[in-house]
């Protein structure tokens, strides 16, 4: 294929998805090495895809065929590959985020409006044709504008957030995660309050750090993280607890989109990278040992796979840092060229037109193989956790802020 033909068809297919496209359409122009081996990928997977052999295979079949394919065949740098070699289940880390990832960002799956969703899920029961509120247009409105800002603010906490790529709906996997917005509020006071906390926890400090440089910064800096401690501390470990409870029985109780919900559940409120590390951190017996480990968990805070998560913690944190790293860059680049390949095999017909069930049912499938069983979470708590779980949420912040701190401070503010 021409190399410009190629370029015409990377801007066509990624402008399929609901990411920043020109972002990875310039990306993968500042690097011709990436689109040629991009290009080699594709022409062979979609090749093999042609072939009658392909085509005598089963729908569920296929869709493993082509994301083996892809995941074997990509390009790796010699970071990658060591990475690879490391953690050898990111092959199947990287097909459960793939499928997840068209599932929440494709424009073949039509989203739901913001309005129809608080029209449907509001409390004020606006759809109920016996309610007060049915015909209260103003009120209804005023609900949906509400609704929007929070959602909003909390996709602007993010470490990245595109403001023109968070479209004005509901994805379809993503309705019944964001219908806890609503649930919450028939829940037990403490699990309220620390959901609220833990939303908010971060705000100020992402808030000034992503503030004016010139005026007077350090002293801002410094004087948000003394408004910081206390917020923190009010934060109980046994209310974090029931709140991922409360999350767990929600999850269980509707399993279509298990897996994502799953995924979303871990790579947000962290329960299985808390709960270990806290029974971690009450196993040190030196202050040492206790601070390693923090400072792993801070590199780590980008890998929710518990396989991935194990294995690079086993390491020196030399070298945690350094896969760390390439850790997330090397799967959003698989990702999205995945994502694009497998959006032209639906347009050429070459996969089943059930596809988007076939992804749910796999990437379900894959969920407790490479996060958990939700069931095995550990709750048990000792005197010691509440301390270090203070420790975990607070060592994040710490190494973001090392700059501003004095160097004899840094071992005082890690253990809190």
């Amino acid at each position: 294929m021409q190399e410009n033909q190629f370029t015409q068809e990377i801007i066509q297919y990624s402008g399929n998805f609901r990411w920043d496209s020109k972002r990875i359409q310039h990306s993968l122009a500042q690097d011709l090495t990436e689109l040629h081996n991009f290009e080699i990928l594709h022409d062979f997977t979609v090749e093999k895809c042609k072939s009658d052999l392909f085509q005598q295979s089963g729908d569920n079949e296929k869709i493993e065929v082509v994301l083996d394919s892809i995941f074997r065949c990509a390009s790796r740098t010699k970071e990658e590959q060591q990475l690879c070699s490391v953690v050898p289940e990111l092959f199947q880390i990287g097909k459960f985020l793939t499928l997840c990832t068209f599932l929440h960002n494709s424009k073949k799956i039509k989203g739901e409006s913001i309005k129809n969703f608080v029209h449907h899920n509001s409390p004020m029961n606006f759809s109920d044709c016996d309610s007060p509120n049915h015909s209260a247009a103003a009120l209804e409105e005023s609900e949906v504008d509400r609704f929007r800002k929070s959602r909003m603010r909390l996709l602007s906490q993010g470490k990245v957030y595109i403001k023109n790529t968070q479209w004005n709906a509901i994805s379809r996997d993503s309705a019944y995660e964001w219908g806890f917005y609503y649930d919450l509020q028939n829940e037990p006071c403490n699990v309220q309050d620390v959901a609220k906390r833990l939303k908010n926890l971060y705000s100020g400090i992402y808030r000034v750090l992503r503030s004016d440089a010139n005026t007077n910064f350090t002293n801002r800096v410094l004087d948000e993280y003394e408004s910081f401690v206390p917020r923190l501390k009010k934060i109980s470990y046994e209310n974090y607890l029931q709140l991922i409870k409360t999350i767990k029985t929600r999850i269980l109780s509707n399993k279509e989109y298990y897996g994502i919900n799953l995924y979303r559940l871990e790579k947000r409120l962290h329960p299985n990278i808390i709960t270990n590390p806290v029974k971690r951190l009450e196993q040190c017996i030196s202050n040492e040992e206790e601070i390693d480990l923090l400072m792993k968990s801070v590199y780590l805070d980008e890998v929710c796979f518990p396989m991935a998560y194990k294995k690079l913690l086993s390491l020196p944190l030399e070298s945690v840092a350094y896969f760390a790293e390439i850790y997330p860059e090397y799967l959003a680049r698989i990702q999205i060229e995945s994502c694009m390949i497998l959006d032209e095999l639906i347009d050429r017909n070459l996969l089943s037109p059930n596809w988007e069930n076939l992804f749910r049912c796999i990437s379900n499938e894959l969920a407790e193989s490479i996060l958990y069983n939700l069931e095995s979470l550990d709750f048990s708590t000792t005197v010691n956790s509440q301390q270090k779980f203070l420790r975990i949420l607070n060592a994040c912040v710490v190494a973001e802020l090392a700059p501003y701190f004095e160097s004899g401070d840094l071992i005082e503010k890690l253990m809190l």
